[in-house]
């Protein structure tokens, strides 16, 4: 069984679906309880078992009690995808409240925390587990008005590898998926806002020169996150641990 936080859409919604398609149950735990439902849908429409708990992974007890409930459904979590995040605020850090801070850490790393240390027992106990964090280019690269954000993932990969070499003796393995600029319905949507508001020529300009961020000339679709992801769950993985890869079109070259 594996266990996806933020499944409801985006990322997350194909990552699950993905490992569905692979032939994982998936339990799925996001704070929309109507999305959950329905990618837990989809999963069961192709022949796999699938619950969705509405959870807000910043409840540790919240998060236990939904992972608990995953089992005694669909089995104990071979897999874990630490996905669920949330968007920072595009304004410079000395304008950004200490609410927002506490949000955006709040999900982003104790969420990871949490979700990590309610599947893990599980894992220990029958030594073997894949763990993959959905962390963020920014973690390396850093992002002007992006601060917290880009703190927050840089925790998450530092997690990451102190986690791996944790659990490396009981043949789990811990390692993080980086994405860039990924074109997800939300993102889409935005930019289709944003494009609004200029004249036609004003868009076509955006749209080219944000081409130009991307070496392969594009930004990244959920399903290119998703491969990286299946990838690190599989048994090719089963010697690499404690890394981090990005999957950015190599934006981070330029």
């Amino acid at each position: 069984m594996a266990v996806v936080t933020g499944a409801g859409m985006g990322i997350g919604r194909e990552l699950a679906l993905a490992l569905a398609h692979e032939g994982a149950d998936v339990a799925i735990l996001d704070v929309d309880a109507g999305a959950g439902e329905d990618a837990a849908r989809a999963i069961r429409a192709v022949g796999r078992r699938s619950v969705a708990a509405q959870v807000d992974v910043r409840d540790g007890e919240g998060v236990k009690r939904a992972v608990e409930a995953a089992k005694q459904e669909i089995g104990p979590a071979d897999i874990l995808i630490n996905n669920a995040g949330v968007g920072h605020e595009e304004v410079s850090f000395v304008d950004l409240p200490p609410s927002s801070w506490e949000r955006v850490l709040g999900v982003c790393v104790y969420g990871t925390l949490h979700v990590s240390q309610a599947v893990l027992p599980l894992m220990l106990a029958r030594k073997s587990g894949r763990i993959v964090n959905i962390t963020s280019e920014l973690a390396i690269t850093g992002g002007a008005r992006a601060a917290i954000y880009a703190t927050a993932k840089a925790a998450v990969q530092g997690f990451t590898r102190s986690l791996a070499r944790d659990v490396a003796p009981s043949r789990i393995t811990v390692n993080a998926v980086s994405p860039g600029d990924v074109d997800t319905e939300r993102s889409i949507a935005h930019e289709a806002e944003v494009e609004k508001t200029m004249s036609r020529a004003d868009a076509d300009a955006r749209r080219r020169q944000r081409a130009t961020m991307f070496p392969l000339g594009r930004p990244g679709r959920p399903s290119d996150v998703a491969a990286a992801v299946l990838f690190f769950c599989s048994d090719e993985a089963s010697y690499v641990t404690g890394q981090t890869l990005l999957v950015n079109g190599g934006s981070t070259m330029v």
